[in-house]
């Protein structure tokens, strides 16, 4: 993955670089990617973190045990289009102090998630 794929993804912006990993962010959605899986040059990326760094470190470590299937009607259409845009083989976690949901793909991109954009019933769950 590039990083304009990454840039893409989010709806374009900055793409930056924190602990480790190229990130990018735009309201209730960051992506991550470790640097060593980031095809082409890094000269490109921000010394710094789109968000928080408690978020941040939540995206990164919260852990994803189960698999996804993006056919349940609990995700939103959206969630569906976006994920499967990014590829296939994703494991999800929740990370309740974030009200979020990680997704994380064989490869090591992680994507957190506002759960409220994400599934269609919100936070109830969480």
């Amino acid at each position: 993955m590039t990083l304009n794929d990454i840039q893409t993804a989010v709806g374009g912006g900055t793409t930056y670089r924190a602990y480790g990993h190229a990130m990018a962010a735009r309201d209730g959605l960051l992506i991550t990617l470790p640097l060593t899986l980031v095809d082409g040059r890094l000269t490109a990326l921000v010394d710094a973190c789109p968000v928080q760094w408690r978020e941040a470190v939540a995206v990164l470590h919260t852990p994803v045990d189960h698999e996804v299937s993006l056919e349940s009607s609990d995700w939103r259409e959206s969630t569906r289009d976006f994920l499967r845009s990014l590829g296939e083989g994703w494991r999800v976690g929740f990370a309740a102090e974030l009200k979020a949901v990680i997704f994380e793909r064989v490869d090591g991109l992680r994507v957190g998630m506002a759960a409220q954009r994400a599934l269609k019933w919100g936070v109830v769950g969480l």
